[in-house]
């Protein structure tokens, strides 16, 4: 899914309540190690106001060319990946 999100979005983050089960985060950072260029990777719990109907647990990939992901969230060099199908426009 390709979220449309407008310059200017609150964009609230936090740990999940209900994390993914330890062998599901496993797989992931297996994929995301094995995956060139990427040097930092996240999964929180993210919702994009006025975007997201609800929140959903995102994969935040940081590559080579990302300079600083926190402080360019949306920047060049940031890949977002969002898990599962409650992630919608409300």
């Amino acid at each position: 899914m390709r979220l449309n999100i407008p310059t200017g979005s609150r964009v609230l983050t936090g740990a999940p309540a209900r994390p993914f089960q330890r062998t599901v985060i496993e797989g992931i950072a297996r994929v995301v190690a094995e995956t060139p260029g990427i040097v930092e990777a996240h999964l929180p719990l993210c919702l994009v106001e006025g975007v997201m109907a609800s929140p959903a647990i995102i994969l935040g990939c940081c590559d080579i060319f990302c300079v600083n992901c926190f402080g360019t969230l949306f920047g060049s060099g940031v890949r977002f990946f969002v898990f599962g199908e409650d992630v919608g426009s409300p």
